[in-house]
């Protein structure tokens, strides 16, 4: 009888602990960026990242959404610690601040004509800091050619020119003086992969995301 009743104790107590694994809801949130990765569909869930508690759209394989614009909307993206992928908006200060355990940046556009990638670690910091991601030749060290994938219409990553440094929320990308150029900005309503393509289409989204090494659930 005792062994039985050992056995169910350790039964409940390895019940109890699944049970309460994270799993990125709002009662499990998870609790490190790698553990984005364990999802098993794309959709919104649930963080608690040192404190700072935030939502935001994740897509398979760890992809966690930074923020989403969306063409012809303009003006300074929305911050929030409750992002979706049907308003746009950019994750706030203090909840970019807690992305830095991120290796690969990636930017998309949802028509299909850019999707790719970055592991320069000076991208990620300038994510942390809420500092536009391309803005002055000076840039150019951590983004053109790192940035590998999908891109169609052959944007480029590169800035000739100086141009103004916004918070990430106002500027994201500006190839300065480059007419082959990405111009995701916000803050001047301007959507295009290649200036010289011109924007993207209506109702088509910029997408930034980022994702850190697997960690498990507990």
């Amino acid at each position: 009888m005792r062994t039985y009743l050992l056995v169910f104790i350790f039964f409940m107590f390895g019940l109890n602990t699944i049970t309460k694994a994270q799993n990125g809801s709002v009662g499990q949130p998870f609790t490190s960026l790698g553990q984005a990765q364990n999802v098993a569909s794309d959709g919104v869930y649930y963080f608690s990242l040192s404190g700072t508690n935030f939502s935001t759209y994740v897509r398979v394989g760890g992809w966690v959404q930074v923020a989403i614009d969306f063409r012809p909307n303009g003006g300074n993206l929305p911050q929030s610690n409750a992002l979706n992928n049907t308003v746009r908006g950019i994750l706030s200060t203090s909840a970019l601040s807690r992305l830095g355990s991120a290796t690969v940046t990636r930017v998309l556009t949802s028509n299909g004509q850019l999707d790719v990638q970055n592991t320069q670690p000076g991208i990620i910091t300038r994510i942390v800091n809420n500092q536009t991601l391309l803005a002055t030749p000076a840039d150019n060290t951590d983004n053109n050619a790192n940035w590998t994938g999908t891109n169609t219409v052959a944007g480029q990553f590169i800035s000739y020119g100086n141009t103004t440094a916004y918070g990430l929320h106002q500027n994201i990308f500006h190839a300065g003086a480059n007419g082959d150029g990405i111009h995701w900005i916000p803050n001047f309503t301007l959507h295009m992969i290649n200036n010289n393509v011109g924007q993207i289409p209506n109702g088509a989204y910029f997408q930034l995301l980022v994702r850190a090494p697997m960690v498990a659930v507990v």
